[in-house]
């Protein structure tokens, strides 16, 4: 097997990084950490690829592979090094300022010198269809998987709609580049067939033996390995079937068996988490698939292993869900046995609706249409139910709400403020999660669309707009949806405040609340005070401020602090800062103009707390800070935005 790459046009085209690239580095969260995403899209990937009406679970083999010595000078020797690494220097043009750059200048480094060690990233999954189709069939896995860029399948059982879950392969090698094998039925007969890729930038290279076919030297960028393509004119690879398996071993791509499935290599795989690699592995395999791994007939089963060269270290065992998982696996697939979360152990649950609308006939192919149900044809009503558990246990994840459209992968970690639950998990059963059912399946459909390229929520709106016929702008009811989700998990374990009247009566003649004592209502707020108090030359107060409207939008209100007796801004108060509380304080702006303050809050926060912090005027003493009287009020906010 050589590599072949592919020839620089006259159109002057030029391949840098990828935007992919660029958003996984940008990553927050739970899925910052560099192993993370790269089990979750790699895993997904295997688990879309189960063979129709085989009811055996796809397994899947997850091996980190230390290798050097001869085991690396083989490896090497089979990979083309020479070629490879001939292309992979040409490309390199700014290492000490271009972070990609400089991982490729790493990568050649490490593997140019024969005492580094070096790390491969093999996934082999079983059970499963593997790399059908012709080299050039757009609409089979074989292309898909490695040929095609941002290209996914159109079958709904898929995870993905983006295809960008086999870019994160390429994005942890320092070298951008990826092998693979599979074991498929072509034409009736079980056959093995390999190929590799390369994804780095436009470049010029004088490769020997290519002067006559690009006597220019420059390459678009991507490189393919494999055999040269028969046809006269054409430069690029094909496939190889059935590689003999002393180079498929050297090449580290040999499979276990003949059963179909493909093994993928990340090929000088690096991450922050190297120093503990088969723990964070396994640990972000849990974090991910727990839906999967806790059920009694699971669709995936999950090992890692670790190698020295060719040689197993230590016994391999299926990942198992461990008790930082447990409460979620519970909460998900046990019944519903109480009122209240009281107990260790209690479960609550409540079903939601959420209107989904329409399909757009126009946006929909000849197949589809023919696919097409009651659901499609009219929108329906989606059923999802929130359940939560309440649970002894403290860790990162307790008081977190987890969301899931299947039993398979998390959507995402979302967490809950509590006032009066200690602590729980909580647990949104979306699409097939929820059941079976054709409405279950299309409103799967309808979040896999509305999930953004690495499926970490359900607010992107591009997709489901196009396919969907909505009454009001898409991303405003994928917002209604997770407000709705959310403010069910947040009512479980939040009740009112029940503010003390003990020791509120310090400095309280100090405050006027206006008619009513210290609650004021209007019709679409009301709030109430909790403490307040003097600090040195600072005053503060809290209140309590619940939102009264019923319409869905975001909400806003107007602060005014100031001293009774002086009604302008001169010889006043002067608001310092505000400190909330409220179950995601992310969800809340606002702005500060001297003794008013203007806030801001996501319709998901149905109340908050805020602590009002003010300067007093420096012509007042200490002595006179405490005998001066204060006025606040609070209304609902209609105006521009105040600097938000």
């Amino acid at each position: 097997m050589n590599w072949y790459f592919e020839r620089g046009t006259d159109a002057n085209i030029e391949i840098g990084d990828t935007a992919f690239s660029e958003r996984l580095n940008g990553l927050t969260g739970d899925l910052k950490k560099e192993t993370s995403v790269f089990i979750r899209e790699t895993i997904s990937n295997c688990a879309d690829q189960g063979v129709e009406d085989n009811l055996d679970p796809i397994e899947v083999d997850i091996d980190v592979i230390t290798l050097s010595g001869d085991a690396k000078k083989e490896f090497l020797n089979e990979l083309d090094w020479k070629t490879l690494k001939g292309h992979i220097r040409s490309a390199i043009k700014e290492p000490n300022t271009n972070t990609s750059h400089g991982a490729l200048y790493s990568g050649i480094r490490k593997l140019s010198t024969s005492t580094d060690k070096i790390k491969l990233i093999r996934i082999s999954d079983y059970n499963s269809i593997g790399l059908i189709g012709d080299e050039d069939d757009e609409t089979k896995n074989f292309h898909l998987f490695s040929k095609a860029e941002f290209c996914t399948t159109t079958d709904r059982k898929s995870q993905g709609s983006f295809g960008l879950g086999k870019g994160v392969l390429y994005h942890r090698s320092t070298i951008n580049t990826v092998l693979m094998s599979s074991c498929i039925n072509h034409e009736g007969e079980i056959k093995t067939r390999a190929f590799g890729r390369t994804t780095i930038p436009t470049h010029r290279y004088d490769e020997p033996g290519t002067e006559s076919i690009n006597p220019s030297g420059r390459w678009l960028g991507p490189g393919f390995f494999g055999i040269k393509n028969q046809e006269p004119t054409a430069y690029k690879a094909d496939s190889v079937f059935d590689l003999d398996t002393s180079t498929l071993k050297k090449l580290f791509l040999q499979r276990e068996g003949d059963r179909t499935g493909t093994t993928v290599i990340c090929v000088a795989f690096e991450s922050e988490q190297d120093t503990n690699l088969i723990h964070e592995l396994t640990d972000d395999v849990r974090k991910w698939f727990w839906p999967a791994i806790s059920q009694n007939n699971p669709r995936i089963k999950i090992k890692v292993r670790e190698f020295n060269n060719h040689d197993l270290v230590g016994t391999p065992h299926n990942v198992e869900i461990n008790e930082v998982y447990q409460p979620f696996a519970d909460c998900l697939n046990l019944e519903k046995n109480s009122k209240s979360l009281d107990s260790d152990g209690d479960i609550i649950s409540k079903e939601i609706e959420f209107p989904v609308p329409k399909r757009n006939k126009q946006d929909a192919d000849e197949d589809l249409l023919k696919e097409f149900t009651d659901e499609d044809e009219n929108g329906f009503s989606a059923r999802l139910e929130i359940k939560a558990l309440k649970t002894n246990q403290d860790h990162s994840k307790i008081n977190h709400l987890v969301y899931l459209r299947d039993n398979l992968t998390v959507v995402q970690y979302k967490q809950i403020k509590s006032n009066s639950v200690k602590g729980f998990v909580a647990v949104c059963k979306a699409g097939r999660s929820k059941g079976s059912s054709i409405r279950d399946e299309r409103f799967h459909d309808f979040l896999r669309l509305a999930e953004p390229a690495l499926h970490d929520n359900w607010k992107y709106s591009y997709k489901v707009n196009g396919r969907y016929l909505f009454d009001v702008a898409a991303s405003t009811k994928l917002n209604e949806l997770d407000a709705l989700i959310l403010k069910t998990a947040q009512d479980f374990v939040n009740k009112d405040p029940e503010v003390s009247k003990d020791n509120l009566n310090l400095l309280s003649q100090k405050f006027n609340f206006g008619k009513g004592g210290t609650i004021t209502k209007s019709k679409q707020l009301d709030y109430e005070k909790i403490d307040h108090g003097v600090n040195g030359s600072q005053i503060y107060i809290k209140i309590s401020i619940n939102n009264l409207r019923e319409d869905l939008s975001d909400w806003q209100s107007k602060i005014d602090f100031k001293i009774i007796g002086i009604n302008g801004n001169d010889n006043n108060l002067v608001i310092d800062s505000l400190e909330f509380d409220s179950i995601d304080n992310s969800l809340i702006s606002h702005s500060i103009n001297k003794r008013n303050a203007y806030i801001k809050a996501d319709r998901a926060i149905e109340r908050f707390s805020v602590k009002i912090i003010a300067n007093t005027p420096k012509l007042f003493s200490k002595s006179e800070i405490k005998d001066l009287r204060y006025s606040l009020s609070v209304n609902a906010y209609a105006g521009e935005n105040n600097g938000y």
